[in-house]
């Protein structure tokens, strides 16, 4: 896969990642970097405990770092699910369609790039 096809798979947009990104050698390395980043694991867990402090916390990172590297949808998606919980305070009503939608973005990210 190349590294345009890559963006067009996760909704992102190849030429803005790489004015940011200053080209594909750097782009794929942050990229394999993602894959052991922790913070997605971290913030399903933290919403499983109800610990909606360390939800934001570690959706606002994913949101970050995704939006960061370009991968648009998995930002975007995080994004909205940060605001739920935006002070710590519990989600009303609980957001389990966007934790799904985040989880697929998720998924389909990483498992593009693993085929980088």
């Amino acid at each position: 896969m190349t590294l345009q096809e890559f963006y067009e798979a996760v909704g992102g947009n190849y030429e803005e990642s790489m004015r940011r990104l200053m080209n594909d050698t750097i782009a794929r390395r942050f990229l394999v970097k993602f894959l052991d980043a922790e913070d997605y694991p971290k913030m399903v867990e933290a919403f499983e405990n109800k610990d909606y402090d360390n939800a934001f916390l570690y959706s606002h990172n994913l949101k970050g770092v995704a939006l960061n590297l370009g991968m648009d949808a998995l930002g975007n998606a995080a994004g909205e699910l940060c605001e739920t919980v935006r002070g710590g305070k519990e989600p009303v009503p609980y957001p389990d369609a966007l934790l799904e939608q985040v989880g697929d973005e998720y998924r389909r990210a990483t498992e593009a790039i693993r085929c980088l």
